[in-house]
């Protein structure tokens, strides 16, 4: 399993907004932080992408509302997704 956890940041409390995204074999998203360093720019959205070659048995996401299997978007700054493997490949 690997857990995105799309509203990270190194700044407790500096996520404006965050996004993620489940689709096919990707996981995309972003989060836009505003922290100390860059709340004189407006701070700074930072975005992600994933691909995945395992096999995917399982996937959701979760946010302010709690855990939703099969979820494919989720938003907010407590944003994320997870997609769980199968083991026929080996160590992800």
């Amino acid at each position: 399993m690997v857990i995105f956890h799309a509203s990270y940041t190194l700044n407790p409390g500096a996520c404006d907004e965050a996004s993620v995204t489940v689709s096919g074999q990707s996981v995309t998203g972003f989060v836009h932080a505003n922290g100390r360093l860059s709340e004189r720019i407006g701070g700074v959205k930072t975005y992600f992408v994933a691909n995945i070659t395992n096999t995917v048995v399982s996937f959701g996401t979760f946010d302010d509302n709690g855990v939703h299997p099969l979820g494919v978007t989720a938003n907010g700054c407590k944003a994320g997704a997870y997609v769980v493997f199968s083991s026929e490949k080996g160590p992800v």
